[in-house]
This record gives C-alpha cells, structure tokens and sequence, in this order.
C-alpha cells in the first residue's frame, strides 16, 4: 500500500463549497461556455 508524506485535507462538505472556492481562485476560468454564430461564447466566474 502506498501512503502519501502529505496529509490529506478536511473533504469539502458540498459541491457548492468547492465551487464557491474554485471561482474565488481562478475568477477567469471559464463558467458557462454557449454556441454562438461565431463559435463560441464563454463566461469566467467574474462576468457571471
């Protein structure tokens, strides 16, 4: 069996926490991304 040196943090209670986490660190990472006439149409968690 193989054992991490590192500790493994606390489990995220919800899918919303992590998200919520997620869009605070990386507030350009695309969120909602459409079809559009021209491609494609993209939101970052801080446009949406």
């Amino acid at each position: 069996m193989l054992r991490s040196r590192v500790p493994a943090s606390a489990p995220t209670p919800t899918v919303l926490h992590w998200l919520r986490r997620y869009s605070a660190q990386t507030p350009d990472a695309p969120k909602f991304t459409v079809a559009a006439d021209t491609g494609r149409r993209a939101w970052s968690y801080a446009q949406a």
